[in-house]
């Protein structure tokens, strides 16, 4: 079962006004939760592509913790 909760537990911390590294590492244990919830087929979606390297939806909570720019960008469509 696709944990919808989780994900919609990410888009609610996104939206606070200010974002310190526990609530960030709280969004990405959030978005994992969601990731893990889905068929394998999804999970490896392709979602992005920097510097030649393409990356799946498998590595989205990873990447929200290391990369700021992507961590900006999700955090952008977590807040619509």
């Amino acid at each position: 079962m696709i944990n919808v909760d989780a994900y919609m537990r990410a888009k609610q911390l996104a939206k606070k006004a200010s974002l310190d590294t526990d609530t960030v590492a709280q969004i990405a244990k959030y978005l994992e939760d969601y990731v893990n919830s889905l068929p394998p087929q999804l999970q490896n979606v392709a979602i992005a592509q920097f510097n030649g390297k393409v990356y799946t939806r498998k590595d989205l909570p990873l990447l929200f913790m290391k990369d700021k720019t992507i961590q900006q960008i999700w955090l952008e469509k977590l807040r619509l």
